[in-house]
């Protein structure tokens, strides 16, 4: 599965979305930030 458009969604109570990304050698990378705000909350490797 590869896509750049997500599913339509209704935010939660914390008004957060996380993305993870997998590439082709198996890294993955998660970043969870504020819905509306482009600040980064949290990230992970």
């Amino acid at each position: 599965m590869r896509s750049t458009v997500s599913f339509p969604f209704e935010p939660g109570k914390h008004k957060r979305i996380a993305v993870k990304v997998i590439d082709f050698r198996g890294n993955e990378v998660v970043r969870v930030s504020k819905i509306g705000d482009n600040k980064e909350v949290n990230r992970y490797g």
